[in-house]
């Protein structure tokens, strides 16, 4: 299935191309990376939760990249569609490049957040 796609363009020139939703099934996909590292208890009227280490959130924003990410057109390079390839790019971008992008991808992933905030 095709989806539509958008294009933001970093500070330095470089286009992204995203997809303009997920679907139900990546959604999923991406609550299951935190999930599996919960551990609830009960504790008498209430429950307990632990267990969630904090790789488990770079674990989510990585899949994310993939779900989200088509592409990347550096400036003056090939476009690059491997995901490997897509997320080392972003990771060695400029911080405020990195975080326009990590902020278009939560839009994408997490809708309704991003209209609450």
């Amino acid at each position: 299935m095709d989806r539509e796609t958008t294009l933001i363009e970093t500070s330095k020139g470089h286009q992204i191309e995203l997809k303009t939703y997920i679907t139900g099934r990546e959604k999923r996909a991406i609550s299951e990376v935190f999930l599996r590292e919960v551990e609830m208890r009960q504790s008498g009227a209430g429950a307990e939760i632990s267990g969630i280490k904090g790789s488990v959130t770079f674990e989510a924003e990585n899949m994310m990249f993939e779900m989200v990410i088509v592409s990347v057109s550096p400036v003056g390079a090939d476009r690059i569609t491997d995901k490997k390839a897509i997320l080392d790019f972003v990771l060695d971008l400029p911080a405020n490049d990195y975080d326009a992008v990590v902020a278009a991808v939560n839009a994408i992933s997490n809708p309704k957040a991003d209209a609450t905030s």
